[in-house]
């Protein structure tokens, strides 16, 4: 499956410097999963290899700094601190393609 975040959606007007996505697929590490930009689909876009049967946690990190969720999520659960996060079920086996249009 994809995991789309339309440009339209980002959290915040302005250049974009980096853009990762960060979940329990790659033990919360900003540095593991960047976005590309396609110009192409106007998207950022990264290849996850995922599990089948699974529940993932997940969030993107804008800029190194601002942390948001993906508007697309399947759903979302609310951490210790009381933040929230996306969720993504893998009924099969698949990758999550990240992508956040520009």
């Amino acid at each position: 499956p994809a995991a789309d975040v339309p440009a339209t959606e980002l959290p915040e007007d302005g250049p974009v410097a980096s853009l990762v996505v960060v979940g329990d697929f790659n033990d919360w590490d900003a540095a593991a999963t960047p976005l590309r930009y396609n110009a192409t689909k106007e998207a950022y876009q990264a290849a996850v290899k995922l599990e089948p049967d699974q529940v993932y946690q997940y969030r993107y990190l804008l800029n190194g700094q601002r942390w948001f969720n993906d508007p697309q999520a399947n759903h979302y659960v609310r951490g210790q601190l009381g933040e929230l996060y996306s969720i993504l079920v893998i009924p099969g086996g698949a990758s999550l393609n990240s992508q956040t249009d520009h």
